[in-house]
């Protein structure tokens, strides 16, 4: 039957990679991952993907963390610092959003290269929230630093997601993750995002005490719908 390791607290979901996103409760788990998470992205002229990094698919675009995103119904929106919603793909969105970032950018549905950085899946736990919240006390500690799909209500000590690597999770009644891997973090876990300021000291506290990694990555083995309150079950 399995051991119950928690309940989801909340959920999150990203329309346009490197925005901000929306807390959902409920989600469809399909074979790629969240239904529309990183469906979209970003794009430069050299048609790389805008991130907070660059990477050799990725290219550091200043900005982004100003930006949100959301789906009405499936249409996704992006809503600039001013409160102006417009709606992606268009050639209106593209154009207001190259002059916000300075840039000639576009944005696009995602093609035959994932968006993903590594998996479709990113967890983190309350308890792994809790131990940096009492490590730094002066620092405003929030799971939206570490953009996850997935926030666990778990009880322990410490981030007790890393425990699972190499197991399966069953959550609600029909969704089967497999936890894979831990999460590497980047500069982006400091980077100013809505009401929360910059905070150099997370990275730094991570890199000391945790190799640079918080949260865990997970493949999806059985597809299902999840919600908030929904029991999780270690198998």
């Amino acid at each position: 039957m399995g051991q119950e390791v928690g309940k989801v607290q909340r959920l999150w979901r990203y329309p346009v990679k490197s925005l901000l996103g929306e807390q959902c409760s409920q989600m469809r788990i399909d074979k790629r991952g969240a239904w529309g998470d990183r469906l979209y992205t970003v794009r430069d002229e050299n048609a790389k993907f805008g991130s907070g990094k660059t990477t050799r698919l990725f290219t550091k675009i200043d900005g982004l963390f100003k930006l949100s995103s959301y789906y009405r119904e499936e249409q996704p929106i992006v809503v600039f610092p001013d409160g102006t919603e417009l709606a992606a793909p268009s050639v209106e969105l593209d154009g207001r959003l190259s002059l916000e970032l300075g840039k000639q950018v576009t944005v696009e549905r995602e093609g035959d290269i994932s968006h993903f950085d590594d998996c479709p899946i990113h967890i983190i736990s309350t308890s792994g929230l809790l131990a940096l919240k009492n490590a730094l006390p002066e620092i405003a500690i929030d799971e939206r630093r570490f953009r996850p799909n997935l926030v666990l209500n778990t009880v322990g000590r410490g981030p007790v997601e890393n425990e699972w690597i190499g197991k399966q999770l069953q959550i609600g009644n029909e969704l089967i993750l497999e936890i894979i891997q831990k999460t590497e973090r980047c500069g982006m876990v400091t980077f100013a995002q809505g009401n929360l300021p910059r905070e150099p000291h997370v990275l730094k506290h991570l890199s000391q005490e945790y190799d640079l990694c918080f949260g865990v990555y997970a493949h999806i083995i059985q597809t299902g719908n999840i919600a908030v309150h929904d029991q999780v079950k270690l198998l």
